[in-house]
């Protein structure tokens, strides 16, 4: 499970997409744990299609919903700052 995970804000969203890779997986890591990074990371890369799709986050739920995150709310935000990195 993800370490002392905390709401991200509006701001957040806007800066994830102005980090380098490295500086993003750091955050991840930081703000959802390691393994939810990166197992979640990979699956929602590997199904980046599914990002541009409107109405898209249940979908992508489902396919991460396994890996352990501590709430709904901590996984849909996880999937939010992954779509903000991956789109820009």
């Amino acid at each position: 499970m993800g370490n002392d995970w905390k709401s991200v804000g509006n701001d957040d969203f806007q800066n994830i997409g102005n980090m380098s890779k490295d500086d993003f997986d750091t955050w991840m890591i930081k703000n959802f744990g390691e393994a939810q990074y990166e197992d979640g990371f990979q699956i929602i890369y590997e199904n980046k299609e599914l990002l541009e799709l409107d109405d898209n986050h249940q979908e992508i739920a489902d396919k991460i919903q396994d890996i352990g995150f501590k709430s709904t709310e901590a996984m849909m935000s996880f999937i939010s700052s992954c779509e903000s990195f991956i789109l820009n």
